[in-house]
């Protein structure tokens, strides 16, 4: 879903218009703290008990990664992979914070966060560098999201994000339907109406299977990364 972000489409926007240059580094984070939804209220374990903390390994990175794969365009040839150890809550085999070094294609590099047992507040966090541009998203106390491109300005000075939506944001976003309006979250909605409209259409989906495996499969295969020190480990292609 971050993928339908506002921030996050016009990034990716931009970035189709080269404004960015090449892109060689990026980096995504997601940190929150879900030890409150690993019980039901009966006191059974959820799910998310066995899948999201149990294994250690770079799970839910589809969050962190999945925009930021948007941006170059291309899939995660291999992945290495580290973890504090497990300090707050050790009945679970995930180590508190686990780092995520994805190579792409074309040689740049992602790196990638994932934090669902401090102690401490949520936040999401994404970056970007390119030839031409950089990007930050906020850090929160209404930090504004920035950008600096080196066609647009000073060497040194940043730019908000938004100064940019009235050129770079889709029509969409920018005018959009009453009952996008009446959802409460327009990347919520149009992400549901891309789904169904391919399949009233019979049209395949901005985010298909082979996309879809591509944002989830590096956190997976990072689970033998984790169990061997942080060695590389390949990502397999199933367009292959």
């Amino acid at each position: 879903n971050t993928c339908y972000s506002r921030a996050n489409v016009l990034i990716r926007n931009m970035v189709a218009r080269g404004l960015f240059g090449e892109l060689y580094f990026g980096e995504g984070e997601y940190v929150h703290n879900v030890k409150s939804l690993h019980h039901d209220a009966t006191g059974n374990p959820t799910w998310r008990y066995y899948w999201q903390v149990g294994i250690n390994r770079c799970n839910y990175a589809t969050h962190s990664l999945g925009p930021v794969l948007q941006w170059f365009d291309e899939r995660v040839v291999s992945v290495c992979c580290l973890g504090t150890g497990v300090h707050t809550d050790p009945e679970h085999a995930m180590e508190d914070t686990v780092m995520m070094l994805c190579k792409t294609e074309s040689g740049g590099l992602i790196k990638i966060r994932i934090d669902m047992l401090s102690n401490r507040p949520a936040n999401s966090y994404f970056s970007l560098q390119g030839t031409k541009g950089c990007y930050e998203s906020s850090r929160g106390f209404g930090a504004a999201a920035k950008v600096w491109l080196s066609d647009m300005g000073a060497a040194e000075t940043w730019r908000t994000l938004s100064e940019f939506e009235a050129d770079f944001l889709p029509a969409r976003w920018k005018n959009p339907p009453a009952e996008a309006e009446a959802a409460g979250d327009l990347g919520e909605y149009f992400k549901v109406r891309d789904f169904v409209d391919s399949i009233l259409n019979d049209t395949v989906p901005p985010l298909d299977v082979y996309t879809a495996m591509d944002f989830t499969v590096p956190g997976l295969v990072s689970e033998e990364s984790l169990a061997n020190g942080g060695m590389p480990v390949a990502v397999p292609n199933f367009r292959a």
